[in-house]
């Protein structure tokens, strides 16, 4: 029975180091776990972040290089305008100006703005004989007499 008290007491000065070395460890084992996901979530996040930003990237990249396409073509089609506007002053000066096609499609254009949206585009079509194609109502404002 005293080898069983001396083994009791031999626990008694072991058990606890014994149980404070595996709490340790599985504390610290605990601690390291949770420090290996901290690190995993935070370069995650970095990740994320790093691909938002690239996309952002992407995108002000796309609209820069639209910007300035469409800048160029502005240019372009300013210096064409000027061009233009130079070759029609230089019309007026022009000795055939009685007979230019240039001036005759610009009076055209000038005389097609001042009647406004109301005017109907013109057709090649030949008119039927007998004024068949107009229609009552238009016979009837004719024959009024009003202007």
């Amino acid at each position: 029975m005293k080898e069983v008290f001396e083994v009791l007491d031999w626990a008694k000065e072991f058990v606890p180091s014994i149980v404070a070395v595996i709490s340790l460890y599985y504390g610290w084992r605990a601690n390291a776990e949770k420090n290996k996901l901290k690190a995993e979530l935070s370069g995650l996040e970095a990740e994320s972040q790093k691909s938002w930003l690239d996309l952002y990237k992407k995108l002000h990249d796309d609209q820069a290089m639209r910007l300035v396409t469409m800048e160029d073509k502005i240019q372009l089609l300013e210096y064409t305008i000027k061009i233009f506007e130079y070759a029609f002053k230089k019309t007026e000066d022009c000795r055939y100006v009685d007979h230019c096609p240039i001036g005759d499609e610009l009076q055209k254009y000038k005389s097609s703005n001042r009647k406004g949206a109301n005017q109907r585009p013109t057709t090649n079509r030949q008119r039927e004989p007998g004024g068949q194609a107009h229609s009552q109502s238009d016979n009837s404002s004719t024959s009024t007499g009003e202007d």
